[in-house]
């Protein structure tokens, strides 16, 4: 063999070596930015999440705003505008908050009427003339009870008989 022969051999061996090298590095790039595809992805579907969960945190927030303004409107006008509310705001919480606030009104509006009824029997307001004592109230001893359930709208089934 000659010189020049065994020189071919090394640098067909050395060609080959590096086509070795040539493969193993691009199949390491190769896999490499298979990996780096997979971050990626996970990335951005975190990103995603992220902005989905930062939506629900910001609809969760104005629900929370809007059951605090339904329970601030104590008044039949103010109930009914706080009432008004995008559909996204309303909540399960906010409409309990609501009968809860309707009851309020309707047991404010009682206590008005049986306070007014006691200051009536009481003599502290004077009721217009008709609601004087009957000319026959010796024989009806408790006249007044009638009057004051009728001012104090009380029915017959919450009146406990005499």
């Amino acid at each position: 063999m000659s010189y020049w022969e065994s020189d071919v051999d090394i640098t067909e061996a050395k060609i080959q070596w590096l086509e070795k090298q040539l493969a193993e590095r691009t199949r390491e790039r190769d896999e490499a930015r298979a990996a780096g595809r997979e971050v990626a992805d996970e990335h951005l579907a975190g990103l995603r999440e992220r902005d989905a969960l930062r939506a629900e945190v910001e609809r969760e927030r104005m629900r929370l705003a809007a059951c605090g303004v339904v329970a601030n409107a104590n008044t039949p006008a103010t109930a009914a505008e706080a009432r008004k509310m995008h559909d996204g705001y309303r909540s399960a919480s906010c409409d309990d908050v609501a009968r809860a606030v309707d009851r309020e009104m309707e047991l404010r509006a009682e206590v008005e009427r049986l306070t007014s009824a006691i200051r009536w029997a009481l003599g502290y307001d004077e009721g217009p003339p008709e609601f004087e004592p009957p000319e026959n109230a010796d024989k009806r001893r408790y006249w007044w009870r009638s009057e004051l359930r009728r001012r104090a709208a009380l029915t017959p089934a919450e009146v406990k008989h005499d």
